[in-house]
């Protein structure tokens, strides 16, 4: 969102990092006047596309994710390796569908977030 170089609609021109942050910062309020948000029944993944590009391996490219839910701790941080996959396997098994490819080889993030 922040490196964007597409103009989104209701996205004023100017700051893309105020603009992004004002958009979630709207967004999440939305989310938590919801009944699905107040019954626990909702989490919202935050996560970059991709780490820092001048790492030497994929392995020491860290990529932050931001896990916000009703049963998260504040504070919570988790020291855990998750790739996309795991996220993408977290996703499914909170939705209760079947993994996909690479997915199902992935851990799942959701004990470490109380999520379920």
């Amino acid at each position: 969102m922040h490196d964007s170089q597409r103009q989104f609609a209701g996205c004023p021109s100017g700051n893309k990092i105020t603009n992004g942050d004002t958009w979630l910062r709207d967004f999440m309020q939305r989310i938590y006047a919801t009944p699905q948000w107040a019954a626990g029944n909702t989490v919202v993944f935050i996560t970059w596309d991709e780490g820092i590009k001048r790492l030497a391996s994929p392995e020491d490219s860290h990529v932050t994710t931001i896990v916000v839910a009703p049963s998260v701790v504040p504070g919570t941080q988790d020291g855990t390796a998750w790739t996309h996959y795991s996220l993408l396997n977290t996703v499914e098994g909170l939705l209760g569908q079947p993994c996909l490819a690479n997915a199902c080889g992935a851990g799942d993030m959701s004990m470490s977030f109380y999520l379920r």
